[in-house]
Order: structure tokens, then C-alpha cells, then sequence
């Protein structure tokens, strides 16, 4: 360990806050949540005081309530970083509140690492909180909390989400989250050659893997054991969302939890923390797919992750048969076999594939979701059960790509990553398909999915090809047309010819045999 250069980034402290209960009484605004993460951040360390007067940089992740999802009823800080610092009694010369992404916490330990490696910083560190558990219950049984505050100092805001949704998509039924992962769904199904039934059970499995997780992990919102068939098997509790995904599938965002990484780097020496507390981010990478569902060059598989895999591995040392356990993002399964198949697992690997139980079971909590799937990693190696775990960052609609390789093994000589901006360059050559917006003419299903509302199909989405010259479109099957829908969920709809046709900026798709 004496040798390991002095700006080599560590990781010495995670902590997570993850409420089993609602109390009322207690106070469990986001900012309360995140502050006590950070203190048990801070903590794990073992240098509390010592390291929370050095850090140079403090970032909350963007809360779901400031980007109009989840909408808190009880208000909210108008700087919530700065609540955070308030709550810790500390100011630090750089106070942010995060982009918007699943992928951000781990960009940002990327980024961070990066700046602690040139001498830029010497710590930082990055919390999140979500009340939303709270907020409803709070709403069900009539009381009133107040979340609202106005803390003084300076916050730099990451700003806004990406544009990620075009209003002709939007009006078709493309661009929410749970309309358009299912349309990666069966890409991917048709891709591995699977019938809608088999593609049901594998989907079960891979979810009753996480659940398997969440059952040994205090932490998880949600611990009750589910088998692959309960998972995979529509119920009046588990219905389904949008084909194929049953509700068991989906993230479950209603849960408190608060999670916090400290990238303590060059300082730790000199703080005296223990060198066993060390982590080291040995690899790492970030990558930009195609925002909007609609470009996305193929709904089977993910350049970006398999990109960032390969350089994340190599500056590592490492190959993927070395990594003991991952923590795949899962907000739906394709997210997780997207990241799998870009690794180059077999859907029978043996080794886990989280180490938190999933968003379906550990919870979702929003943007900071990742903080807590780095704080497993690093108890679990930790622990001695294993020498590198790998976790990957999802943001967007498969959109934005991160990767970090940790290990309790330092690597050999200066930590240096690879410029992201030079390898995107790969992905941004790859052409994207032609985008018509008004079709019509001969076409055939590329993928598709049908809405549900309570249990009951709604509506069916297709993105398709034009025969004439492969162009792509999106366009709703007919809206009275029930025959289709049933058709849409029972049958095998991927690659079946029809005709599509825009009318009143509406654009219609009606498979052959229904013609």
C-alpha cells in the first residue's frame, strides 16, 4: 500500500439510510435523508471530523420532485446541496445540485476521481435523498409536513434534464420510461428468438435473481420473496404496466432512502485513515448513446455500455472472468440484459448481477440510485467476497452509459483514465435510421408494445420500417381495434407486414392480416 501514489483516487466512505418505517415524527425530508447517509459516510471513514472540514466539493443528486416526476406535495428546499452542507456544518468551496441520469452518480466518482488524480481537489463527496414512501403516506393519512426552506450560500445547478422526447413520439406513445423500455424488451426478445411465453419465464428468472438479493439486504424496500412465475405471471397485484413488463418488473420509486460516497483520494494518508477502508476505482468510463428512443440504432443491444466495458476493463488490467460480482442498472429486465449482453455474460452466469436487489426490489430512488449500488460494492469487497465488482449507470431512455470497476487491489503507477470525449467519437460516427414522421405505404414491425390501464390493454405502439426504403416510424395501432391488441400480446407481431398511414398528423399501423 505505501506505494500507491498519493493521488491515486480511493473510495473510504459509503453510507446508506434506508428507513424501514415511516415516522412522522422524525424528521425524513430529502435534505434530512441525504445528511444522514453523508454522516455515515463520514463515519466509515473513521476520520468523521477530520474529512468533512476538507472537502472541497458537495453534490445532492437531482431529486425526482425538481424534474415534475413525483411532485412533492409538502414543498421543498430551494437549494437543497446547501441544505445538505447546512445540516453537516460545513461549506465547501463548490456546493452542486446534480444532472439529471441514473448514470450521474457514477460519472460523477469518474469525474472526481479524474480531478482528484490531476491534484485539482483533494475530497468530495456525493449524497442523495428520496422521500417519496413518506410523502405518500403522509398524503393517505391526512398530515401535513413542511419541506420547505431557503438556505443561504451559492449552489451551482447542473441543470435540467436532456431533451429525450419529441412530441410526435410522445403523442404516439413513445418517450416515458415505462413506454419505452418495453420496446427494448422485445428487441431484445426477438433477437435471442423467443416466443412471448418463454421470453415471460426468462424475464421471471432474471427478476427472481434480484429479489433472491433483496431478501438478504436489510436495506431493500421491498424483502418479500417473489419466484420467477409469480414474477413473470399477470395477477390483479401484478399487472401488467406495458407488454411484456408485469408491475414486479418495474422499479418501485415508493421508498425513503439516502445514500453517500466519499471520493477521499490524496488527503487519506494524511488523515490517517485506515488503509484497509480503502476502495479503489481501478477502471472506469462514460458514453452517450442516442437520446431519443426513436434513434437509437437497434433495440437489442447497447454500443455505449459494451464501448465503455471494453475501456473500463482495460485500464483495470482486467478481463470480465476477473470480475466477481456487478451491479447491473435494472430499471426494467432490458435494462440489466442490455448491460449483460454488453459484457458478454451468458444469461446463465453464475455470478450476481446486484448487489443491492434491483430497483423492482431494493427501491429506485430516483437519480441517486447508483450511490447505493457503489456503497454495496464497497462492504462487499470489503468483506472479502470478492477482489473487483463492477457497477453500471443508466440514465435516460438507455440513453446515458457509465462504468466503474472497484477493487481493494490498487492498480500499477499513476491512475490515468482515457478522455471520453475521444472514444465517443466512435459512437457518434455510427449511423442512426432515417426518422419519418409522416408514413405511409407497405412496412413491418421493428418492435412494439401495448399500454395498459388497469389491467387492461389500451393502446399499441409500433416502431416500424418502411419496405420502400427502411425508414423508421412510429405510429398507433387502430384505436377500436381490440382484435389487434389481443393479437399484439398473444402472438408473434415482430417482423409481420402491414400498412402504415399518417392522417390529421396521426400516424396508423394496421398488420396485414387485419387489413
Amino acid at each position: 500500500m505505501s506505494q500507491v501514489p498519493d493521488n491515486t483516487p480511493i473510495i473510504v466512505g459509503v453510507g446508506q439510510h434506508c428507513p424501514a418505517t415511516v415516522d412522522f415524527n422524525v424528521p425524513s425530508a430529502p435534505a434530512d435523508l441525504g445528511a444522514a447517509a453523508a454522516r455515515l459516510a463520514l463515519a466509515d471513514s473513521g476520520q468523521a471530523e477530520k474529512l468533512a472540514q476538507i472537502l472541497d466539493s458537495v453534490v445532492f443528486m437531482k431529486l425526482f420532485a425538481d424534474i415534475g416526476m413525483f411532485k412533492s406535495p409538502f414543498g421543498g428546499s430551494t437549494k437543497i446541496a446547501r441544505s445538505l452542507t447546512q445540516r453537516l456544518g460545513i461549506n465547501p468551496r463548490e456546493v452542486i445540485y446534480s444532472a439529471v441520469g441514473g448514470n450521474v452518480p457514477q460519472k460523477m466518482i469518474n469525474d472526481y476521481a479524474e480531478q482528484i488524480a490531476r491534484g485539482e481537489i483533494r475530497a468530495a463527496l456525493l449524497a442523495g435523498g428520496e422521500a417519496m414512501r413518506t410523502a405518500a403516506e403522509a398524503r393517505r393519512a391526512g398530515v401535513t409536513l413542511d419541506w420547505n426552506e431557503d438556505p443561504a450560500g451559492e449552489m451551482i445547478d447542473h441543470g435540467p434534464p436532456e431533451d429525450m422526447v419529441s412530441d410526435f413520439e410522445y403523442a404516439h406513445g413513445v418517450g416515458l420510461a415505462i413506454w419505452s423500455y418495453p420496446l427494448f424488451e422485445h428487441g431484445i426478445r426477438g433477437k435471442r428468438g423467443r416466443g412471448v411465453a418463454e421470453h415471460m419465464r426468462a424475464m421471471g428468472r432474471l427478476c427472481a435473481r434480484l429479489n433472491r438479493v433483496a431478501q438478504q439486504n436489510p436495506k431493500a424496500a421491498y424483502r418479500t420473496p417473489r419466484s420467477a412465475e409469480e414474477i413473470a405471471t399477470p395477477a390483479e397485484k401484478n399487472r401488467i404496466i406495458s407488454h411484456p413488463y408485469t408491475l414486479l418488473m418495474n422499479a418501485n420509486e415508493k421508498l425513503d432512502a439516502g445514500a453517500a460516497v466519499i471520493c477521499d483520494l490524496r488527503a487519506s494518508r494524511a488523515l490517517g485513515i485506515d488503509p484497509s477502508r480503502w476502495i479503489h476505482l481501478r477502471g472506469c468510463g462514460d458514453a452517450i448513446e442516442r437520446m431519443r428512443t426513436i434513434d437509437h440504432i437497434d433495440f437489442h443491444s447497447s454500443p455505449a455500455l459494451a464501448l465503455i466495458g471494453r475501456k473500463a476493463l482495460a485500464m483495470a488490467g482486467i478481463t470480465i472472468s476477473e470480475v466477481d460480482f456487478f451491479d447491473f442498472y435494472s430499471c426494467f429486465p432490458s435494462a440489466t440484459e442490455l448491460a449483460a449482453d454488453a459484457m458478454g455474460l451468458a444469461e446463465d452466469d453464475p455470478r450476481e448481477i446486484s448487489v443491492t436487489g434491483g430497483l423492482p426490489y431494493f427501491g429506485g430512488p430516483g437519480n441517486a440510485y447508483v450511490l447505493h449500488a457503489v456503497a454495496e460494492t464497497v462492504d462487499w469487497l470489503r468483506q472479502g467476497r470478492g477482489r473487483y465488482g463492477m457497477v453500471t449507470g443508466n440514465g435516460g431512455l438507455m440513453s446515458k452509459e457509465s462504468v466503474g470497476i472497484y477493487s481493494p487491489l490498487p492498480g500499477s503507477g499513476e491512475w490515468r483514465r482515457e478522455d471520453p470525449k475521444a472514444y465517443q467519437k466512435e459512437l457518434d460516427a455510427v449511423p442512426t435510421p432515417r426518422i419519418e414522421r409522416q408514413p405511409n405505404g407497405e412496412a413491418r414491425i421493428e418492435t412494439y408494445t401495448v399500454h395498459y390501464e388497469k389491467g387492461v390493454p389500451a393502446r399499441g405502439v409500433i416502431i416500424g420500417r418502411l419496405l420502400a426504403d427502411d425508414a423508421r416510424f412510429v405510429a398507433n395501432t387502430p384505436a377500436d381495434r381490440m382484435d389487434i391488441l389481443s393479437w399484439l400480446t398473444t402472438a408473434e407481431p415482430l417482423g409481420s407486414l402491414g400498412q402504415v398511414s399518417n392522417a390529421e398528423g396521426r400516424n396508423t399501423f394496421v398488420p396485414a392480416q387485419f387489413a
